[in-house]
């Protein structure tokens, strides 16, 4: 068995493989090899009539023996997509000619990419052999617009956040605002020291004071942010829905990512509790500042959110490039896999044979040159993201 490794599209690489070794196995095939073998005997023999060398006659039954070892011995690749470990690609009847240099070079493209990797060792999360492309960093960017998916706990809080939060920071002054926004642990804050007279009415239009609101929506929102909690659930199917266990791969990967990115010994699930706190503040104030008719909190909160749309578009650009460059090299890598018939064609003339099989070669090495340069890139890039 063959292994190929490949960075992305190991299906499309197999739907192609198939097809060059189902194109090689018909008779159009035998018929366009007879042709061509044909042209090449009628070019030796203008050869021999112009010199009468002997080599011209061994080069060209070398090459015959060459090319048809090539074409006709078969073997079984099984295509390694490191996009997607879960499923196996197998192709069976594939020409050796093909799968030989194939196989040795993405495994020596693989094991360069391993070894940089094992060398500079990172997490999980922001290696590129294993999660791709600034993996953790989209992690971590997507984990900032966490929010509550229980309906009730998400409606419960943006009222805390009005009657309650922004009570103790104007009446009772508990904290100021900017205190709240600098907070390390904003949801220890806001839940610490609740008004007992101020409250909110719950999903049964029961009036609750805001210290036994709090207790209730803290139970729910460490219930809710938890495995098995809907929010949970919910971002981790949407992130690893594909896996084989997607609860464990969010757990660990969104720990080792704002481990690395921010020296935070924190599990997922405080932070993912962190994050749904923040955006309901967020939420809760805006709110709070539409229904006072706080014009100048609210053009503030738009200009914010202006500028972070800007910073979003001009990431997006990079964002693009990103998932662009890899697949640009899968499927330079199809493109040589096609042409395999047509270099077979050219290679039986024995004056073209080196320079083709050479050509073809070195044209595999260069295209597996590329997943190490993603990897130095990802490195650089991920340690000044820090």
């Amino acid at each position: 068995m063959n292994e190929v490794y490949v960075i992305a599209g190991g299906e499309w690489l197999r739907n192609n493989l198939n097809a060059i070794a189902a194109f090689m196995g018909t008779r159009t095939w035998d018929s366009i090899e007879k042709i061509a073998l044909t042209l090449s005997v009628l070019a030796v023999a203008v050869m021999w009539v112009q010199r009468h060398n002997v080599m011209d006659l061994l080069g060209w039954v070398a090459v015959f023996v060459l090319i048809s070892l090539l074409v006709n011995v078969r073997t079984s690749v099984q295509i390694i997509d490191n996009s997607d470990l879960v499923k196996v690609h197998r192709v069976d009847n594939v020409p050796v000619g093909l799968a030989m240099p194939l196989s040795l070079t993405t495994r020596i493209g693989h094991a360069m990419v391993a070894s940089y990797e094992m060398i500079f060792t990172q997490p999980d999360s922001v290696t590129y052999s294993k999660t791709g492309m600034l993996f953790g960093a989209e992690l971590v960017s997507k984990s900032t617009d966490f929010l509550s998916r229980n309906p009730e706990i998400a409606n419960l809080f943006q009222d805390y956040v009005q009657n309650c939060v922004m009570g103790d920071i104007y009446l009772n002054h508990k904290y100021t605002l900017e205190e709240l926004m600098a907070s390390a642990d904003p949801y220890t804050l806001i839940f610490s020291r609740p008004s007992p007279l101020r409250g909110v009415y719950d999903s049964n239009n029961n009036f609750v004071t805001c210290k036994d609101a709090s207790v209730s929506l803290k139970d729910k929102l460490n219930l809710d942010t938890q495995s098995g909690g809907k929010t949970w659930h919910y971002y981790a199917q949407q992130l690893f829905g594909g896996r084989p266990d997607p609860n464990l791969l969010f757990s660990t990967l969104i720990g080792d990512s704002y481990s690395y990115f921010y020296g935070s010994s924190k599990s997922a699930s405080q932070i993912i509790r962190q994050n749904v706190t923040i955006n309901a503040l967020k939420e809760g104030i805006t709110s709070y500042a539409a229904r006072n008719g706080d014009s100048a909190s609210l053009v503030n909160l738009a200009t914010t959110s202006s500028m972070e749309k800007q910073r979003l578009a001009h990431v997006s650009i990079g964002h693009v490039a990103m998932r662009t460059l890899p697949m640009t090299q899968t499927i330079l890598t199809g493109i040589a896999i096609g042409i395999f018939p047509l270099l077979v064609l050219a290679a039986v003339f024995n004056k073209l044979t080196l320079s083709v099989l050479k050509g073809y070669v070195f044209a595999l090495m260069w295209l597996q040159s590329w997943p190490m340069l993603y990897a130095i890139l990802n490195s650089a890039m991920t340690f000044y993201a820090k």
